[in-house]
């Protein structure tokens, strides 16, 4: 059995949050996107989107990154003080879920809220609150998963079944 303090949960969590922001950045900006253009000419249309996807991705991976690496130190933190013996795989989980779901959603209000102020002079046009608000509710999806995927992993690697 290994050291139970030897799981790097910040390094993990900061990984998952990486990945998966990216991919929320990326894949939530290509729907809104298309909503925008005419198709009329679709081979700048294209190369449009994937400007704008990369964008999303960058984006995404910041704060994908911000939110894991905030979650895993506080995963980390409960997981020391507050479940020192695993008897409850559950309550456990839903702890690291809650964290996870609680700091991405922190994330995800400080940066409507920068969005929110006057860029008028940068973007063309403003993201309606309904479309921030359904690629909010994926990075929520992505994080939960991510938390998840992390427990179960230091679970796994503490021998605890």
């Amino acid at each position: 059995m290994s050291d139970k303090h030897s799981f790097d949960f910040v390094k993990t969590m900061s990984q998952y949050g990486v990945v998966l922001g990216c991919l929320v950045g990326f894949f939530g900006t290509i729907p809104l996107t298309l909503t925008w253009f005419d198709f009329s000419r679709i081979l700048p249309v294209i190369a449009v989107l994937l400007m704008i996807g990369l964008c999303g991705g960058l984006v995404g991976l910041l704060y994908g990154g911000v939110s894991g690496y905030v979650s895993g130190w506080l995963i980390q933190i409960v997981t020391r003080f507050m479940f020192q013996d695993m008897k409850r795989q559950a309550v456990y989980k839903v702890a690291v879920g809650s964290i996870t779901v609680g700091v991405t959603f922190i994330i995800i209000l400080v940066g409507s809220m920068w969005l929110n102020l006057d860029f008028e002079q940068v973007f063309a046009r403003s993201v309606s609150p309904v479309e921030l608000q359904t690629l909010g509710m994926m990075s929520l999806v992505f994080a939960v998963y991510a938390s998840q995927r992390v427990a179960t992993q230091y679970l796994r690697d503490m021998d605890i079944r």
